[in-house]
């Protein structure tokens, strides 16, 4: 059974890396049904579910991914940094900026405390916080977030990396502001 909970989440990636958020949805519920406590997968249901707009219950998902998380690992490990991350994704596209700041912060000081300052995960949640800094109109503190993600990548990806393009991006966006 789980081998078949495992093609199902693989499936379900496949369909989301082609935007097709339906199906990959109903690929990561298929494998939820056979490992139901598996955070990786209700993680990723949370995200096709937020992408499809359903972000009450997408948080609710990551709330209870990182609870579960928190009680295996305890509240300072990368699994449950993936959740909160995730989660401050949620907050943001509900507009509760705040409270996506303080996950963001959250997933940093995990990430930096596990991984080092200079982790690629690291630049993912300094990227995201640089995006609620402009959003709540602190361009300065969003232009700090977006230059040290930036950094970041290009220590681990070869130029031209979508990463790189997505902050490069963020930092453009700025100019024009």
């Amino acid at each position: 059974m789980q081998k078949a909970g495992e093609l199902w989440n693989s499936y379900g990636y496949h369909l989301d890396d082609v935007a097709d958020y339906s199906g990959a949805h109903i690929a990561y519920r298929r494998a939820l049904i056979i490992d139901p406590d598996n955070t990786t997968r209700i993680n990723n249901l949370a995200e096709t579910t937020r992408k499809l707009g359903n972000l009450v219950d997408a948080r609710a998902m990551l709330e209870r991914a990182i609870k579960i998380d928190e009680a295996s690992f305890g509240p300072d490990h990368p699994h449950v940094a993936t959740g909160v991350n995730n989660l401050g994704l949620v907050m943001k596209a509900s507009g509760d900026f705040a409270g996506a700041r303080t996950m963001y912060e959250r997933a940093i000081k995990i990430c930096e405390s596990n991984l080092g300052p200079d982790h690629p995960q690291v630049a993912i949640g300094v990227n995201n916080l640089g995006m609620v800094m402009k959003a709540l109109g602190d361009f300065a503190s969003a232009r700090t977030m977006f230059e040290r993600a930036l950094a970041i990548f290009q220590k681990f990806l070869p130029p031209g990396h979508p990463n790189i393009k997505l902050v490069q991006g963020n930092i453009d966006s700025l100019n024009k502001s």
